[in-house]
């Protein structure tokens, strides 16, 4: 039986026996070769197991190196996008200056290696690590390099920063030095000493520091320098148009190589501002020279001319007169040949000039200077001494001194006394209105202008100034006429109590009035008698009928005296500590203590006037008396905020504008309810809840429940 082969670290042991030779033919030793390829196959099998074994190890070795570069790179990951600490998130100073004293890339890359050589002791053998450092390695290199990028960027940027704040430094140095063109050089190509050593920098030597950090070529830093110096002009220009727009154009017309492509645009918008400017100041030259006569010697001499009359053989005993200049006191003048022109020149050098005119405030002037005419220079001076530099009072004090001299020599000096009265009335009425403007005269002049805009600038600002000196004259006026009634009203015939300096500046038509009951009533009486009814009855009133207008009288006394008077007076009766309240609720307490004549005291009264009308209206239509909170909500409605549509009518240059952006109002104040506007979510809200409750919505009752609906509820 032969021997059967054994293994062993996948050899086959040969048998020692020798194998026996028969004589028999030779037949195949199909054992041997099974047992042959039986150990053949084992040996496979051993290389084959071995082989799975190592790809199990490796396999697992590469999933656990995987798994860890994972952890690697979200960490890198983390420690670059964290909104918090992610160094993409540092920026300017936090990313080139940090706390630990190391550069941004470095201060991570090491935060990165640590959580890496932490990863790494986590894995099971030396070949694992191996091969992790090596890929890690690669991570954190790639890291660095991005933080490295990052922190680049950030000082790029920086200095960027700085740099560009310098430029626009040194183009605002430009702006205040544009007019020394030795410190303009420097400002922008740098200061040199005389050795020709750089001791400041320039613009130039700015933008090159820029274009050496970002690689710009010497063609993009002459273009940067010339862009930086045509900004620089522009600024100048800007800054000009906005004080000087005559200078501005002028400085663009002496500079327009200096601002490059700034240059059209900066034209077509300085022309229109010049034009304006010069418009106005030819409208103010010219509105000057025709000035009022108060202000103007040629006007004011013009007037006194034409005051004065022609040739007259003797006046008032000074001997031959023409044009006002009497022999008497200017010997040397051939009177009776006396030209206007040669009379103009010598009121002009021994007159305006001898009581110092120029000098004088233009509301002085013509006073002073018909004076001087009319009494002689010495007592013209000593008159505008005397008056303290009032015209009204200088005016009293010449009707004095013609009344001294009437009651010293009647005999000669009564029969010019109308002619002198007269004189000074007219005086009186030149100082009270400012003077003849002639404005289509003025205009006319202004038509004279070449340039077209300069010419209707210069026309519209003639009207301007001609319509706010009006309104200036006018407020003068009235002021003056509202103290004059204060005195006339304050009793029965207290016209007569009026000075008579104030006196003569009243207009005759508005004396007639003084004389007569007062056709607009005082405001303070008015409210006075609107908060205390009882003042209404017979007996009462009547000691407040100088102070009324002859409607409110009549209203007042009739409400008390008429038929059911005292009952009237109940029902329309407002209750002043409830009107106050509701008053300071709406913001509007400063109403109750407004002074006299101001906008605030004409609101007030006119809110109380239609208050007591609407408790009226409500009461009669309701047939009883209202209560508290039923006024209140009334007064409510008529206090209500509001917006109300408007339209412009004119502007500056009388150009047609459109509408205006809504006006804040109260309601009471609307004169045409139509035009208040109501949001448009509150409409909605409003009529679809008329509808919901079977109300047809008109204007009128969405109006009324808007007004009756509170802010608060309206939101």
């Amino acid at each position: 039986m032969p021997v059967v082969p054994t293994y062993s670290r996948n050899q086959v042991a040969p048998s020692s026996m020798p194998q026996a030779r028969l004589g028999v033919p030779d037949m195949p030793d199909v054992s041997g070769q099974q047992t042959q390829q039986m150990s053949q196959a084992m040996l496979s099998g051993g290389r084959v197991a071995g082989m799975i074994a190592t790809d199990v190890q490796n396999e697992a070795n590469q999933l656990r190196v995987d798994s860890a570069l994972l952890k690697v790179e979200e960490a890198a990951n983390r420690l670059a996008t964290d909104p918090q600490q992610g160094f993409l998130q540092q920026r300017g100073e936090a990313a080139l200056k940090r706390s630990s004293g190391k550069p941004l890339a470095e201060d991570y890359g090491e935060m990165l290696k640590r959580h890496v050589d932490e990863i790494g002791g986590e894995l099971g053998n030396d070949a694992q690590r191996m091969v992790f450092q090596a890929r890690a390695s690669r991570v954190l290199a790639g890291f660095q390099k991005q933080a490295s990028m990052h922190e680049l960027k950030e000082h790029n940027a920086w200095a960027d920063n700085t740099d560009d704040a310098t430029l626009r430094n040194k183009q605002t140095q430009i702006g205040n030095h544009y007019d020394k063109q030795m410190v303009v050089e420097a400002i922008v190509n740098g200061l040199k000493n005389d050795k020709g050593e750089l001791v400041e920098e320039g613009m130039r030597q700015v933008i090159e520091r820029k274009a050496k950090r970002h690689g710009m070529p010497p063609e993009w830093v002459a273009a940067e320098v010339d862009k930086a110096t045509f900004d620089a002009h522009r600024d100048v220009v800007t800054r000009m148009m906005d004080g000087d727009p005559i200078k501005a154009f002028e400085y663009v017309q002496q500079n327009a190589d200096k601002l490059g492509p700034h240059l059209p645009g900066l034209q077509k918008a300085v022309r229109p501002a010049y034009d304006r400017a010069v418009g106005q100041q030819q409208g103010d030259a010219i509105y000057r020279k025709g000035g009022p006569v108060s202000a103007d010697a040629d006007s004011v001499i013009d007037w006194v001319i034409a005051i004065e009359g022609g040739y007259v053989a003797n006046d008032a005993g000074k001997g031959e007169t023409k044009f006002g200049i009497n022999k008497t006191a200017n010997p040397d003048v051939d009177v009776k040949n006396l030209t206007p022109e040669q009379a103009k020149a010598l009121y002009r050098e021994r007159y305006w000039n001898g009581i110092g005119a120029d000098k004088l405030p233009k509301e002085m002037r013509a006073v002073a200077f018909d004076t001087a005419v009319n009494m002689g220079v010495s007592t013209a001076n000593r008159l505008m001494a005397a008056s303290g530099g009032d015209p009204a009072k200088m005016i009293e004090l010449r009707r004095q001194e013609y009344a001294a001299l009437i009651e010293k020599n009647p005999a000669k000096f009564k029969r010019y006394e109308a002619a002198w009265s007269s004189r000074l009335d007219k005086l009186a009425g030149l100082v009270a209105s400012g003077g003849d403007r002639s404005l289509p005269g003025l205009l006319k002049e202004a038509e004279q202008i070449e340039d077209r805009e300069q010419r209707s600038v210069a026309m519209a600002h003639i009207r301007q100034q001609h319509a706010i000196d009006e309104a200036e004259k006018k407020d003068t006026y009235d002021n003056n006429f509202k103290a004059a009634m204060d005195i006339a009203y304050a009793k029965p015939g207290g016209w007569r109590d009026i000075p008579a300096s104030s006196w003569a500046t009243i207009k005759p038509e508005d004396r007639a009035k003084l004389m007569e009951p007062p056709k607009k009533s005082d405001p303070d009486t008015l409210l006075h008698l609107m908060e205390n009814p009882q003042l209404w009855k017979a007996g009462k009133i009547e000691q407040f009928r100088p102070l009324l207008s002859e409607a409110d009288y009549r209203q007042f006394h009739s409400k008390a005296n008429g038929p059911g008077g005292d009952e009237k007076i109940r029902e329309v009766s407002i209750d002043s500590e409830q009107f106050k309240y509701e008053m300071q609720r709406a913001g509007l307490e400063k109403w109750l203590t407004a002074k006299k004549d101001t906008p605030e005291q004409k609101q007030l009264i006119e809110l109380r006037a239609k208050f007591e009308n609407v408790i009226d209206s409500e009461q009669q239509a309701r047939g009883r008396k209202l209560s508290i909170d039923e006024k209140n909500a009334l007064l409510s409605r008529l206090i209500k905020p509001v917006k109300v549509s408007q339209v412009r009518t004119g502007s500056l240059f009388g150009l047609f504008d459109g509408p205006t952006e809504a006006a804040d109002m109260r309601a009471f104040q609307v004169k045409n309810p139509a035009n208040i506007r109501i949001p448009d979510e509150t409409r909605s809200r409003i009529i679809a809840d008329m509808r919901s409750r079977g109300i047809t919505p008109t204007d009128s009752r969405v109006l009324a429940a808007y007004l009756a609906t509170s802010e608060e509820a309206a939101k």
